[in-house]
């Protein structure tokens, strides 16, 4: 139990960390790019929504794989 909280205190302070300095050039590429770049932040903004959004869907769809599971894939056959 205390393997799997930290886990996931170690994704939410990854997330966090991304999303804070994501948020940070973002806010950059709308103050500074202009012109032809002006849908950069945009791009930027959608491109790490997606790269953070994607892991949570995976593990939405497959689960955590447990510990037995891990285990079971892992052993050899002394077949």
């Amino acid at each position: 139990a205390m393997i799997r909280a930290s886990t996931v205190f170690l994704w939410a302070s990854c997330a966090l960390a991304i999303g804070i300095t994501a948020g940070m050039f973002w806010l950059f590429l709308r103050n500074h790019m202009q012109g032809a770049h002006d849908a950069a932040a945009t791009h930027f903004a959608g491109a790490t929504l997606f790269g953070l959004v994607a892991p949570v869907a995976y593990v939405a769809k497959f689960g955590w794989r447990r510990e037995s599971d891990a285990s079971s894939m892992t052993a050899c056959s002394t077949e």
